[in-house]
């Protein structure tokens, strides 16, 4: 939507807006989504109070596609997530924080991740985001924080059920993050890799021990691949 408006934005009647943005919703959706998951035209008018006819959906369609060069794959930093994902971002050998498995057993995955989102603000997790982006920050603070080796529990000790669980609650956590990242327009201007990367630390740094946040083998990959 964003590259048809920078296009066209002359051409462009405000009256055709929220034409524009749902018929970009449509062709995102049939380039990127299961089929069962691409919104029907009937249903763009009815959750849109569009009242425009099929044709001049289908018009739009075209125009914004044709405006792409018919090229309708977009890679964003959530493709890069989606891709860190799968490759693989927890390991046996980290150290998980025993609240988080108190929580995951107590409570489920929803709510578990719904109490990460909660402790983004608290002194722990400020701590923590901040170590990893400056290691000179609060060294003697960290260095106990970090010796305090009985809030966290070795992954490669935990059960199949609990281990399959913790990839599951991360990998929610990380899209919850995602979703945030979305509303936010300023996040756009950084480059997609880096973004991706920085997601992927943030969600271990509320999770795991922090000394274990970068220095394990599948996060040195990241770095690789950023080429840093």
């Amino acid at each position: 939507m964003d590259l048809y408006f920078e296009k066209n934005q002359k051409n462009i009647k405000n009256s055709d807006n929220h034409l524009v943005a749902a018929c970009a919703m449509l062709i995102g959706a049939k380039s990127g989504e299961l089929d069962e998951r691409i919104p029907f035209i009937g249903k763009l008018k009815k959750y849109t109070n569009l009242y425009m006819s099929r044709e001049e959906f289908k018009n739009m369609e075209v125009s914004i596609a044709r405006s792409l060069d018919w090229n309708l794959q977009r890679i964003t930093f959530f493709s890069f997530v989606e891709n860190f994902l799968t490759s693989g971002v927890v390991v046996p050998d980290d150290r998980i924080s025993k609240d988080f498995l108190s929580s995951l057993s107590l409570n489920g995955i929803d709510d578990t991740v719904r109490m990460l989102v909660k402790e983004e603000s608290s002194s722990q997790r400020g701590l923590n985001i901040e170590r990893s982006a400056n290691p000179a920050i609060n060294e003697d603070a960290y260095d106990s924080y970090k010796a305090n080796k009985q809030n966290y529990s070795d992954v490669a000790t935990l059960s199949y059920t609990i281990r399959n669980d913790l990839v599951k609650t991360f990998e929610f956590y990380v899209k919850d993050l995602c979703n945030l990242i979305v509303e936010e327009f300023k996040f756009w201007e950084f480059d997609k890799k880096t973004l991706a990367t920085s997601i992927i630390l943030y969600a271990r740094s509320a999770v795991f021990d922090p000394s274990c946040t970068w220095y394990n083998q599948n996060l040195l990959t990241l770095a690789h691949i950023l080429g840093i």
